[in-house]
């Protein structure tokens, strides 16, 4: 189903680096060291327009609060164990195969639609084979470190990392959210 996803008139835009063992483990435990120290890096694209409308605001509100006060018991204002619950993406929720998707530098608007096509038809392809995945827009906070790692070959300079996506079998215990 991923091949046929939508992109660029029969030329996808975006490429894929696959992370697995050793390689995944130390880019695992670097992004930790940093995300560890407070160096929360920045992803190389605009993830947000600069004003958010209300509309925007609310769902970001809403989602937070859900997620952190709700479901976790954590006070808006309780930064440490917000971020406790943040560090797991940098593990990358246990799963044994990263994915990181990429598009040219050069991307505009309908190059990021064509991977979040893409994307999804890979996690409904996982899912009919009994996979788990989670998309991880954190890991492109680190695209510097990750070439480091993984070298030019796997993460050319003038790419966006825009986001990872971890693969593994679900645990049942451990809700990725």
């Amino acid at each position: 189903p991923a091949r046929g996803a939508p992109g660029g008139g029969g030329a996808p835009p975006w490429s894929v680096t696959v992370v697995q063992g050793a390689k995944r483990d130390e880019l695992s435990r670097r992004m930790l060291e940093h995300f560890d120290a407070g160096n929360d890096g920045a992803q190389t694209y605009k993830k947000y327009s600069a004003r958010n409308t209300a509309q925007m605001q609310r769902g970001k509100d809403a989602y937070g609060y859900e997620l952190y006060e709700v479901k976790h018991g954590l006070a808006r204002d309780d930064k440490a164990g917000r971020r406790q619950k943040y560090r797991p993406n940098y593990e990358f929720w246990g799963a044994p195969v990263l994915l990181l998707l990429r598009l040219p530098g050069s991307a505009v608007a309908g190059t990021y639609v064509d991977l979040g096509a893409f994307m999804y038809s890979i996690l409904i392809a996982m899912h009919g084979y009994g996979l788990g995945g989670k998309p991880l827009g954190s890991t492109a906070k680190y695209s510097d470190l990750a070439r480091e790692v993984l070298g030019e070959g796997a993460l050319p300079a003038g790419e966006h990392l825009v986001c990872g996506l971890c693969i593994g079998w679900p645990t049942g215990g451990r809700d990725p959210r």
